[in-house]
């Protein structure tokens, strides 16, 4: 065998070397990730993808996290027997924004021009009056 083989053979290993972990280890390690994590790993290959997308505990985490922003929010589409996965794809750019208004983000702007339109997201009467006694407060 020359180096050559050897480097090929070094360079499987390395690529393959999580399809050697038990599929519990792998889903645990996955359910460390944050949202933006799964995301970025679901694009890794079809293996991950399929992983992360079809076992709904993975999404656990993220779900609570979003609970801790949006409860209603996720209370609502637990009880419509939305998976987690599903919950928090509904839920995180909701969550995001409410966020930012709530840490004030945006309370520097003048105008609603001044808003970045891609920001925006629908909100209830009770999401906005959090927001406005947020900066009321400031």
């Amino acid at each position: 065998m020359n180096s050559l083989d050897v480097e090929n053979d070094n360079r499987e290993n390395q690529s393959n070397y999580f399809e050697l972990l038990p599929v519990e280890i792998t889903c645990y390690i996955f359910c460390l990730l944050d949202i933006p994590g799964l995301c970025r790993a679901s694009e890794t290959c079809q293996d991950w993808n399929d992983l992360i997308m079809n076992t709904d505990f993975i999404w656990k985490g993220p779900c609570l996290t979003l609970q801790s922003v949006c409860p209603k929010e996720v209370k609502n589409d637990v009880e419509k027997g939305y998976s987690l996965k599903e919950t928090v794809q509904r839920n995180y750019r909701k969550s995001q924004v409410k966020h930012k208004w709530l840490s004030g983000h945006f309370s520097n702007l003048h105008s609603s021009v001044s808003l970045p339109e891609e920001i925006m997201c629908q909100m209830d009467a009770d999401t906005w009056a959090l927001i406005l006694e947020a900066e009321l407060t400031r």
